[in-house]
């Protein structure tokens, strides 16, 4: 079995994994930013070992690594030429997708499980092309208010500050000028409609991260029975680590819900942002039982949001164009399923 935690950014996708990586079975790997950044789902699928064999390295690198600090692939070509002698030996030809799960599984090994767990939150786009390439996967869908998921984006770049360092100054800069509400209210939006395509496979489990954050006990015992794994209260020891409000306390464990709902406290300025979100994403709000509320806007910030519009899209992929491949194609994928 492989987990797949997958959602909006800041929509708990991390929480969750830090939940799950308690778990004796499961080994919880960096974000791994697969799909897209290492492989693209409109490449062919079978590659000649070679190109195995790179792509292996590259994903190992970033897993020993982590995703803001990999290491050369070089240094992990001969395990990854190893990974993909023996897929080739097992008869059939190997995918891209077979190799990948194979470092996946290998990663858990290494550190001592039989599970492992990514938690990339742009996988929700690719929930189907995970489903197809591996029966035993299993996907927990986390869902957020997005005038939450908004704030958060909007503060993410404080992260360094409430990090202690640890994020990285490029990363802030990236997170500060592609911040936009409208393409963060349209990613949400993006990334329910793709959870449509795969809300009745029995190997997807939605979950709210206001549900989660309110009763963690009820929700984190329905997860571990979703996916076979015995709970245990040790689970919810997890770190406060994280957040876009509040500096990191690695003192301080527990799941607590002072998160859920922030966005109830926004300034009049903040509010603009909110305005755009309910307006883009009131129907698929609906749907999760997030009601559209009358908000008291600033019409001053408001315009400008409306206005600066093109312009902050345009920063925004500029800025995001290594994680994302081809601009266009990634538009279309988030926009369109």
């Amino acid at each position: 079995m492989e987990i797949f935690i997958a959602g909006s950014s800041r929509s708990g996708t991390t929480l969750m994994a830090r939940i799950l990586g308690r778990h004796g079975r499961v080994h919880t790997l960096s974000e791994l930013h697969f799909f897209e950044q290492i492989w693209d789902p409109g490449s062919p699928a079978e590659r000649d070992e070679e190109d195995l064999t790179e792509i292996a390295a590259r994903v190992i690198s970033v897993a020993e690594g982590g995703y803001f600090n990999p290491h050369d692939p070089r240094e992990h070509r001969d395990e990854a030429s190893d990974l993909v002698e023996r897929e080739s030996a097992s008869g059939d030809s190997a995918t891209v997708l077979d190799v990948y799960l194979s470092v996946l599984h290998q990663q858990a090994l290494k550190n001592g499980a039989s599970v492992p767990c990514e938690h990339t939150p742009r996988n929700a786009f690719f929930i189907r092309e995970i489903l197809d390439a591996s029966p035993d996967a299993r996907v927990v869908a986390m869902v957020r208010d997005p005038r939450d998921v908004v704030l958060s984006q909007r503060a993410k770049w404080r992260r360094r500050r409430l990090s202690g360092g640890a994020v990285p100054v490029k990363e802030v800069l990236r997170a500060a000028l592609a911040y936009h509400p409208i393409n963060v209210s349209l990613l949400w939006r993006g990334s329910i409609r793709a959870l449509r395509a795969v809300r009745g496979d029995p190997r997807v489990l939605i979950v709210r991260y206001e549900d989660l954050t309110g009763d963690a006990e009820t929700v984190t015992k329905e997860v571990c029975g979703f996916l076979g794994l015995d709970w245990s209260p040790d689970l919810l020891n997890v770190e406060h680590r994280g957040s876009s409000k509040s500096r990191d306390d690695r003192g301080a464990t527990g799941v607590y819900a002072h998160q859920a709902a922030a966005w109830r406290k926004a300034s009049r300025r903040e509010q603009a942002d909110l305005a755009l979100c309910q307006w883009i994403c009131r129907e698929e709000m609906a749907s999760y039982g997030y009601e559209v509320e009358r908000l008291r806007a600033a019409r001053l910030p408001l315009a400008m949001q409306v206005a600066t519009w093109p312009l902050r899209s345009a920063l925004g992929l500029l800025m995001n164009v290594r994680r994302i491949g081809s601009p266009l194609r990634a538009i279309r994928v988030r926009l369109s399923r």
